[in-house]
């Protein structure tokens, strides 16, 4: 019988850590006992790199499933129905339990460490060390849990979140556990505290470090979290911290947008994590592009549609930055001046060597951006009734980009904040959750195509013309189907 992937995640925390062979060499077994790992401090710097592991390996999962749920694609003739059932919202609860796992793997690793740290003897001069990485394990717990309930959770909704399906909130790793789920209050509220703790034993206030956990970084999560929580002042309060740090700022030309999405460093991103050729930190983007050197031509499994084309202005730089138009095949056509989604070029300092440095697809993922700030400062100001708030900072944004600022109130001005975070957004899996939150469902019917040769066209009414309500039960993900046979107590999310 299959593992719950819940427990599997649990079992893979218990398995041995990253230690050296001279620490491997006390132990003539071949796993350390989890007691034996926590005796001196240098268990705790092994138990810490893989807390950063785990913060690099959870910063980009679902990015490219939730936007290929949503409205910016359209698949190709040669798209062999991969992401077929994503697409077509026709996936299963056995589709969609690779973040589940990921995240609570990411959650049992923090856990071992808050409950194990305290064992280790701490000399004065390793105190503050120490506080850091508790600060990294409390936020590892977090952002794992703010992306769980952004997917599998209902939009969170005040007057009645302490009766709404949360998530099970687990603070020890215990591989025989059968947590029932919280409320969605209650895993908010266990969200908020964990960043608080983070808040307390933080050391590092250095938004540059490409390693250690940042207050930077405590503010961007906690202004994404309470969007999502409706807590739109503190939302505010976050967000500008950030977008009144010098250290961060918008980029205003279509190359300079470009080279920092291609090198993974600049001015626009809160945090990146630090990834060389060697150690798998750079996730592969070649789905967008899918590069065939015998036909000399792309033949990406989806492509923006038009209408996603039209949406970009022909002077926001963003049309330049995240978009290229090459030649594409799709099964025996071929057809020129095709955009491809071109956000992750590849940095070409990820490549390892003898690899195509023009067709290697390799970026590190960019959870954290200065651009998202002030959508999330926009968005709340609105919420909050604060006008002109909500118009600097979407003005600020767009203006940034090329295009003009707005004077707009009212429904209108809400329908320019959201048309930001479509364009400014595609590929960081962030239009699903936008229209959760807003509560409208969308449709692909009226789609235009770039080249009509190149679309699969069958069945429209379940591809390129589906229209989906914002009350399908998919728009929350169901809980992956070993975890709800192993679990009786985890009740589901779809009838």
């Amino acid at each position: 019988m299959k593992k719950s992937i819940f427990k599997a995640a649990m079992l893979a925390v218990l398995a041995m850590p990253v230690f050296t062979a001279c620490e491997l060499d006390q132990y003539p077994t071949t796993s350390i006992n989890n007691e034996k790992s926590w005796e001196k401090f240098s268990d705790a710097t092994n138990f810490n790199i893989g807390i950063h592991s785990y913060i690099r390996g959870i910063c980009g999962v679902g990015w490219y499933t939730s936007d290929l749920q949503a409205d910016y694609y359209q698949p190709g003739k040669g798209y062999l129905n991969n992401g077929g059932a994503t697409y077509d919202w026709s996936f299963t609860s056995r589709d969609m339990g690779g973040m589940w796992q990921t995240m609570f793997t990411a959650i049992n690793q923090a856990n071992n460490f808050l409950n194990n740290c305290e064992k280790i003897p701490v000399a004065t001069s390793d105190s503050l060390t120490m506080a850091q990485y508790k600060a990294e394990a409390y936020f590892l717990r977090a952002f794992a849990y703010s992306q769980l309930a952004v997917r599998y959770c209902a939009d969170y909704d005040p007057a009645t979140a302490d009766k709404q399906l949360g998530l099970p909130l687990i603070t020890t790793v215990d591989v025989n556990a059968r947590p029932a789920r919280a409320s969605l209050k209650a895993t908010f509220e266990f969200i908020k505290a964990d960043l608080a703790s983070a808040r307390k034993y933080i050391q590092n206030t250095d938004p540059s470090s490409r390693e250690l956990v940042s207050t930077q970084m405590l503010n961007a999560l906690e202004a994404r979290v309470d969007l999502y929580h409706e807590d739109y002042a503190n939302a505010v309060a976050m967000a500008k911290s950030l977008i009144d740090d010098s250290h961060f700022g918008l980029e205003t030309t279509r190359d300079g947008l470009f080279s920092e999405f291609e090198n993974d460093e600049g001015k626009e991103f809160i945090f990146v994590p630090a990834a060389t050729p060697d150690d798998g930190g750079a996730s592969d983007y070649s789905v967008y592009h899918n590069w065939s050197s015998s036909d000399q031509a792309y033949s990406p499994y989806f492509l923006p549609s038009q209408t996603t084309i039209d949406a970009y202005d022909v002077s926001d730089i963003r049309r330049y930055a995240f978009f290229e138009v090459v030649r594409v095949k799709q099964v025996n056509t071929f057809a020129d001046n095709i955009y491809v989604l071109n956000k992750f070029p590849g940095n070409a300092s990820l490549n390892k060597t003898g690899a195509d440095a023009e067709h290697t697809y390799l970026n590190i993922d960019k959870p954290f951006r200065i651009a998202e700030q002030y959508l999330i400062a926009a968005e709340a100001s609105y919420r909050l009734g604060n006008t002109s708030d909500a118009q600097n900072y979407l003005n600020t944004l767009r203006q940034a980009r090329g295009l003009v600022a707005t004077t707009k109130t009212g429904t209108e001005l809400f329908q320019l904040i959201k048309d930001e975070w479509f364009r400014e957004f595609i590929g960081e899996g962030q239009r699903l959750d936008g229209l959760k939150r807003w509560g409208e469902g969308f449709s692909r019917k009226g789609q235009t195509m770039q080249n009509g040769e190149l679309i699969m066209q069958a069945n429209k009414d379940r591809n390129i013309e589906l229209t989906v309500d914002s009350k399908d039960q998919r728009f929350v993900w169901e809980i992956p189907y070993n975890d709800l046979l192993a679990n009786k107590n985890l009740q589901k999310n779809w009838k």
